[in-house]
């Protein structure tokens, strides 16, 4: 069944962009669809003003599937700001096991 986690612990995107794109990769082994759920959580970036906030979506990756991606809409405000953070979180996996990084931290540079 294998083991699901994000492929990296940091993401970096600038405020213009129109979505952030977090991956979610399966280790050790591939049989079996598995399941995981992700939300979205507020740090310096608040949610549905700086970026679209999920509470717990499903996201399953079929038999054989080695990746799968998680797309949060990101709001360019108008403002000037510093460097801004939100947080993507897996848990409850099901059909696999919960790898690290379980929790990402998403950077959002400013373009204003």
């Amino acid at each position: 069944p294998g083991e699901l986690s994000f492929s990296r612990s940091a993401y970096d995107t600038q405020e213009g962009r129109a979505v952030v794109i977090a991956e979610v990769r399966r280790m050790n082994g591939t049989t079996g669809a598995a399941t995981i759920y992700w939300r979205t959580v507020a740090e310096s970036a608040r949610g549905n003003e700086d970026f679209a906030s999920s509470d717990w979506s499903a996201l399953t990756l079929e038999d054989g599937q080695e990746s799968a991606q998680i797309f949060v809409p990101l709001i360019d405000d108008g403002f000037r700001e510093g460097i801004e953070s939100f947080y993507i979180e897996l848990r409850d996996p099901q059909g696999a096991a919960l790898g690290q990084p379980a929790r990402a931290r998403i950077r959002i540079t400013d373009d204003d």
